[in-house]
């Protein structure tokens, strides 16, 4: 069994992957690469690129081996790794459109409790 503080070490590596290391600053500061993405994920297009990276191609996303790998090793709920996906990033990319439409103001405090929140989402 893996000890609790080790399982948090691993939740936390993989959402650093994104919370900690720039993407949202990018999106951020790039809002329309910010918007073509968006638009990207949620065309035909995107979703046929999605479904392969998830399904077809036995070179999966770090992203989605780490969730794999979390999952064999129950360090995070027992759902489909799309769901964990969306547990995870699905709520950074609302916050920085919330941000680009000046709902919210993300500063680094805020980034790191939402990048907390996403983690806790995840944890078993």
């Amino acid at each position: 069994m893996i000890k609790p503080e080790k399982r948090d070490e691993i939740i936390r590596a993989a959402m650093e992957l994104v919370a900690e290391h720039g993407i949202i600053e990018y999106f951020i500061a790039m809002p329309m690469e910010f918007r073509f993405m968006e638009q990207f994920f949620n065309s035909p297009f995107g979703v046929a690129h999605r479904r392969e990276k998830l399904f077809g191609n036995p070179e999966k996303s770090l992203i989605f081996k780490l969730f794999e790998e979390a999952l064999a090793q129950r360090i995070v709920k027992d759902l489909p790794p799309p769901v964990l996906c969306a547990l995870a990033f699905g709520l950074l990319v609302d916050v920085c459109r919330d941000h680009l439409l000046e709902f919210i103001v993300l500063d680094d405090t805020l980034i790191e409790q939402i990048a907390t929140a996403c983690r806790d989402g995840l944890k078993r």
